[in-house]
């Protein structure tokens, strides 16, 4: 979703310094000055209204909650917290800015051009297939429906398969949405205002490994979970989704990962991370087995609830 935001501001429709009240009318004082990059960066001082007693239920409920509110966590830029609210926020923004409405200018200007034809923007659940999977909950002896419930999206709301996540992803390495100095920008750690450092970037988390660079971000909401980790040195991609609310997919992806380049050792390392090349490797659109994958790893595997 970050690359929206860049997109926009590739075309000079707003610019990443830009407060909201650029954007939204009638903001009370405390929110005007905010920026689209603070938001970005997690960094705005708003909270989560998905940890609301009664959580709104649409952008624009989201949106009066906001306006509703008295005041912020902290002050814009000096702290980071990661909030749901914000990247709502944005997606409202490039409703306003574009003038369409989001789920249209995804379609349009992401999911159509690489051709993801079973990845759209949910507003409503009665638009999703009937074929789609349901979450769940672990309990103690058994697994509990608990299922995708909201209608708001910029902070979620994308419903995908493997398969069109992996035609994103190399669309990303091959520099098919942005330009190379656009995209770039969204993979810098941006520092706070009083200058400490973070390991956020425009809405990707940024590490320094072992075996190089790793950019990943990953969601949860009810029964759901999903990861995307980016190794651009090694040119490799993981994507992971589950089903079930006891996942913990960054533990497992670095499994994956290392179990991986043990088995093809001869992966070249491309310390540029440059571009799409014939060794570029996606782990990969088939359904792991998890038994398979545990026998695989190690039973030390057993800790995370897998």
């Amino acid at each position: 979703f970050p690359v929206t935001i860049a997109m926009l501001e590739a075309r000079g429709s707003l610019k990443y310094e830009d407060p909201l009240e650029k954007v939204f009318s009638d903001l009370p004082p405390h929110l005007r000055n905010i920026t689209i990059d603070q938001l970005l960066q997690h960094t705005s001082g708003l909270g989560n209204y998905l940890a609301d007693s009664s959580p709104p239920n649409t952008n624009e409920e989201v949106l009066e909650r906001v306006r509703q509110g008295k005041e912020l966590l902290f002050p814009p830029g000096t702290r980071f917290h990661y909030s749901n609210t914000g990247y709502n926020l944005l997606a409202t923004c490039v409703q306003k800015i574009s003038r369409e409405k989001f789920p249209d200018f995804m379609k349009k200007e992401i999911f159509t051009p690489q051709n993801m034809t079973n990845t759209l923007v949910c507003t409503s659940l009665r638009e999703l297939a009937d074929t789609r999977a349901v979450g769940y909950r672990k309990t103690r002896s058994s697994f509990l429906p608990f299922d995708y419930s909201l209608e708001t999206f910029g902070d979620g709301g994308i419903f995908s398969s493997l398969d069109d996540m992996k035609k994103w992803c190399l669309a990303l390495e091959s520099f098919a949405i942005l330009k190379p100095a656009n995209q770039e920008q969204l993979f810098i750690p941006r520092p706070l205002a009083s200058g400490e450092k973070t390991d956020y970037g425009r809405g990707w988390a940024l590490e320094v490994t072992e075996v190089g660079k790793r950019i990943e971000h990953g969601g949860s909401l009810a029964g759901f979970r999903s990861l995307i980790a980016w190794y651009p040195d090694r040119k490799i991609w993981l994507i992971l989704f589950a089903n079930r609310d006891d996942f913990r997919l960054d533990i497992l992806s670095r499994e994956i990962y290392k179990l991986y380049v043990s088995e093809n050792q001869t992966t070249p390392v491309d310390p540029a991370g440059q571009g799409l090349s014939d060794d570029s490797k996606v782990v990969n659109t088939e359904r792991l087995d998890v038994r398979e994958i545990k026998n695989r790893v190690g039973e030390k595997k057993e800790t995370t609830g897998r």
